[in-house]
């Protein structure tokens, strides 16, 4: 593969139909469930999506050879392994309580050069509470500090590891299985999730960017529009790069539906996917519509379109809620104490 820099948005396209195999990123390890981790009715979506992301980029540095996730193009300039992609499923965050300890079951797999995809298996005392999935890419600024320059590269350690190959499909099941979110398994809300859950994520994330098939996904066309706008803050919403921090995206779609909807607090979500197209400087400003709409209302699911204040497109996402069983997370009740 060439050293020198490819448009992000065509990279997902390129993926070939071998990898290398799944390989654990060492052992499952708990995490003791306290007040960082926990939102108002269960596990943080957003902790957890950066926990993961770390635990990514961790498993990616040891696959590499190197003690620190420190990446490097061929001509040495400082490289990043940005995500073009997550899909978070099955995801049943009201069910994780304080004290709680989350088992985290990383493994990582090469689908491609420059494209590595984790799978992280989620569970508290053996029961399956989640499964979330990462895909990444190597990428620099073509100009030094403007986050729509972003390219993608070769990493020298990466590009030595290519010749090795095993189906793609070996990774299947490796991290746990798919719990649905809701009880019934009959409920029809639960079935696009499922089918969605069987294909690739680079396949998803390369339907997701060209487009939002409605009908496929179980949604319609909202009849009263919805934009929400938002200028992210670089001391909370970026990150030690200087980028928009993909977990902050999933954050900014939050406050989108609770800005339309007020959607009850103890309605989290079940099932989440992105697709990353593009970032943002510090300063710009987002710009969140609803794309999409389920007949049952925005719990069963809704997408929407990420873009820059000028059009630019920055994602394209579809969440599917559901509500807290009670009782709800102990943690609250640190509230009722004098």
């Amino acid at each position: 593969m060439s050293g020198g820099p490819r448009s992000v948005g065509a990279d997902v396209a390129a993926l070939p139909a071998t990898a290398s195999a799944p390989a654990p990123a060492g052992p499952a390890t708990a995490v003791r469930i306290g007040m960082p981790q926990l939102a108002h009715a269960g596990l943080s979506e957003h902790w957890l999506l950066r926990e993961c992301g770390d635990r990514h980029w961790c498993a990616l540095a040891a696959r590499l050879g190197l003690a620190d996730p420190v990446f490097a193009d061929d001509a040495g300039r400082t490289a990043y392994a940005a995500f073009l992609g997550l899909r978070l499923t099955g995801a049943r965050l009201a069910e994780v309580r304080e004290h709680d300890r989350l088992v985290i079951d990383t493994r990582l797999l090469r689908l491609a050069p420059a494209r590595h995809l984790s799978v992280h298996g989620l569970a508290v005392n053996g029961r399956p509470v989640g499964r979330l999935e990462l895909l990444s890419t190597f990428v620099r600024r073509a100009a030094a500090g403007d986050n729509r320059s972003v390219t993608r590269v070769s990493v020298p350690a990466d590009a030595a590891l290519d010749g090795s190959g095993a189906s793609a499909e070996a990774l299947s099941g490796a991290a746990g299985a798919i719990v649905p979110a809701t009880a019934g398994a009959d409920d029809d809300r639960t079935v696009p999730a499922r089918l969605r859950a069987a294909v690739p994520l680079a396949a998803r994330v390369r339907a997701l960017r060209d487009g939002l098939d409605l009908a496929a996904e179980g949604l319609v066309a909202p009849t009263q529009p919805r934009e929400f706008r938002f200028t992210p803050c670089p001391r909370n919403d970026f990150n030690g790069a200087e980028f928009l921090y993909f977990a902050s995206f999933a954050a900014l779609l939050d406050r989108a539906a609770w800005d339309w909807w007020r959607e009850p607090p103890d309605v989290l979500t079940a099932d989440r996917e992105i697709a990353f197209a593009g970032n943002l400087n510090a300063g710009e400003t987002l710009v969140i519509t609803l794309a999409g709409l389920h007949a049952a209302g925005p719990a069963a699911g809704h997408a929407c379109e990420l873009r820059a204040s000028d059009g630019r497109l920055l994602a394209r996402a579809l969440t599917r809620r559901a509500s807290a069983p009670l009782p709800r997370c102990p943690a609250a009740r640190h509230d009722l104490q004098p």
